[in-house]
């Protein structure tokens, strides 16, 4: 068989088998996009986080995730970059055929506050070509605390408990509010509790949803929030509820 491949190239198969045009090697441009769609990478920004009321010790790691299926590819290098007032800065590059998959740890004391572009690049080999992935992310350097505060209840109050209806089982809360501000963003924030008007032990806050306890967590930038605290089945008549929140090097 004769035949034309894509390339321009004429191929010739002696025995005649279909099977064998295009020989392995040449790869049309639907496979090599398949490749291209096949899986993608996330990069993840982690700081070391700090105690209430401490500063961290202003380390960050850059890590690189893959989603999907990289199957029947072969990974090359990959490398962590970061952009940088005097320019783009290559933090690290591994050898993939040599070494691990590897993060990248960025000392930011030495660095003014801001907000910095980070960047990973993968290459591989796929379809017949050299191909690549990228992912980008914001490395944040910010050494004003946030200010926290319980806006609800914000004094010592008598507060009866309400019934809230589940699905799974009804349940007993109160709610609480809290509110931070922040010139740059947040994290996450906890709620806490203990006994007493002067804790020697804190607890993390439950709340329920379709019957399942979970922490009162909050991810994210947000002004305000109100949740409901479970409290059916603590004993006692006296708490104290704490806010904690962590922005990039804070803990409050």
């Amino acid at each position: 068989m004769i035949g034309l491949g894509e390339s321009g190239r004429v191929y010739e198969s002696p025995d005649n088998d279909s099977s064998k045009y295009p020989p392995f090697g040449e790869v049309c441009d639907k496979d090599r996009d398949k490749f291209l769609m096949l899986f993608s990478i996330e990069l993840k920004v982690n700081y070391n986080e700090a105690d209430c009321n401490l500063l961290s010790d202003g380390k960050a790691t850059l890590s690189t995730e893959v989603k999907g299926s990289p199957d029947g590819i072969i990974l090359k290098t990959l490398r962590y970059s970061m952009q940088k007032p005097e320019g783009l800065q290559l933090l690290r590059q591994f050898d993939l055929t040599k070494e691990g998959w590897g993060s990248v740890t960025i000392d930011t004391l030495s660095l003014p506050e801001g907000g910095y572009p980070v960047e990973a690049v993968l290459t591989y080999f796929g379809g017949g070509s050299s191909l690549e992935k990228s992912a980008s992310a914001t490395l944040i350097v910010d050494r004003v605390p946030p200010a926290a505060r319980m806006t609800y209840p914000n004094k010592p109050l008598m507060i009866c408990p309400h019934r809230v209806s589940d699905s799974e089982g009804d349940w007993y809360g109160v709610s609480v509010e809290g509110a931070v501000t922040d010139d740059r963003s947040v994290r996450r924030y906890e709620l806490y509790y203990g006994f007493g008007d002067d804790p020697v032990a804190w607890m993390p806050a439950m709340t329920r949803k379709f019957g399942e306890k979970m922490p009162i967590r909050v991810n994210g930038p947000q002004k305000r929030q109100t949740r409901r605290m479970d409290v059916t089945d603590l004993k006692g008549s006296g708490f104290s509820v704490k806010l904690r929140v962590v922005d990039g090097v804070w803990g409050m």
